[in-house]
């Protein structure tokens, strides 16, 4: 097949419009940030009950004589709750899911919102409340409260903010573990070529070299796009996560097409992939800023109409998040590297399917083993 200017110009326009490989932290912040509670719920009770309304009320004094409601969630109708209308408007009203609530909105605490406050939950077997508290609302950051559900009552304790990053999640350490994955699958590639399939040394290192293709490709979409589909998670990183995906997907497209030529055009199609794989970098940081300079305009100053909120409540368990990562790196290395090496290297589907099996597994386990340094 032979590549025409046209068809090279037509992948470019794909892979640069859709090809996100490599993300680089996402800052969604603006002049004045928006203020974010986040709220966990503990119970210390055999029966978990269901969670019907949340009530966060501005006292006024320590006997909450002046009960004002900052935001609700859900119904909370029966004796004890306030019925009256939210007085803080929100860019993203407080939800809740199971055991979390969070709540995002920019006037940045009022000065309406003055401690001590209450909390008032209407669970599916009764109504339960805190005593009043002045634990700090944080302007302008994140503030983070642990509610434990007791018999007859509600305690609410100050958490930890930082563990309730999501961005972080995909930022800190992503270049770090890049390298050490890169690094402990070339090491568990050059082990399960070398001594168990018996590779020569030549085309030993054309198979580390595959190894490592696989791992620019299809990382971004493990780190990313399956952690995305979690609870909680930013919008704007599930954004980002399909458009990897997307890459990934043209990439694979592209490998497809160089397994089946042979010579001077399957030297071209290495060539243009050789090309495209800086400017899917360049994209991811285009298309980055973009994010960063847009999502507070769509929905820093357009949320409060209800727009664009910050959170995607609902998504898949973490633990489900977790296998299908896992599972998409080894299938999906494992076709990539035999579309590479069946020519080259005579590989099989199953000897590419078992590489692709040792290298991630000992780098998920190396891992695990590693998380407390890292």
């Amino acid at each position: 097949m032979t590549i025409t200017s046209d068809r090279i110009l037509a992948l470019l326009a794909l892979v640069i419009i859709g090809t996100l490989l490599l993300p680089v932290p996402v800052a969604l912040a603006n002049s004045i940030p928006p203020s974010k509670l986040w709220v966990d719920l503990e119970y210390e009770i055999e029966q978990e009950p269901q969670l019907e309304g949340l009530q966060i009320i501005s006292c006024g004094t320590a006997e909450c004589t002046a009960p004002l409601l900052l935001h609700a969630y859900g119904t909370c109708d029966s004796e004890g709750c306030l019925d009256s209308s939210p007085v803080l408007s929100a860019d993203q009203p407080l939800e809740c899911f199971k055991a979390r609530c969070v709540v995002v909105f920019r006037d940045n605490y009022p000065y309406v919102a003055v401690p001590p406050y209450k909390i008032v939950g209407d669970f599916s077997d009764r109504v339960r409340e805190s005593a009043t508290f002045s634990h700090e609302l944080s302007r302008f950051n994140t503030t983070a409260w642990q509610i434990t559900v007791q018999d007859t009552a509600l305690s609410v304790t100050v958490a930890d903010p930082s563990r309730y990053a999501p961005y972080s999640a995909y930022t800190d350490n992503f270049y770090l573990h890049f390298a050490l994955t890169i690094l402990l699958e070339l090491l568990a590639a050059a082990a399960a070529l070398g001594f168990w399939l018996r590779i020569g040394r030549r085309n030993l290192l054309r198979g580390m070299g595959y190894v490592l293709l696989a791992n620019l490709i299809s990382y971004p979409v493990t780190w990313v796009f399956w952690p995305s589909l979690a609870r909680f998670q930013p919008i704007a990183i599930r954004e980002i996560g399909a458009l990897i995906a997307l890459g990934a997907t043209l990439f694979t497209g592209l490998l497809a097409l160089l397994s089946r030529e042979e010579g001077k055009a399957r030297r071209n199609w290495w060539i243009l992939i050789l090309i495209l794989l800086p400017l899917s970098i360049l994209a991811t940081l285009s298309c980055s800023f973009l994010v960063a300079v847009g999502y507070p305009l769509l929905g820093g100053l357009g949320s409060s109409s209800g727009l664009r909120p910050e959170f995607a409540i609902r998504g898949l368990p973490s633990g489900l998040t977790i296998a299908f990562s896992e599972a998409f790196a080894i299938s999906f290395e494992a076709l990539l590297l035999y579309l590479l090496a069946r020519k080259t290297l005579a590989l099989s589907a199953g000897q590419a399917t078992l590489v692709s099996f040792v290298t991630n597994i000992f780098s998920f386990l190396a891992g695990l083993a590693l998380s407390n340094w890292l």
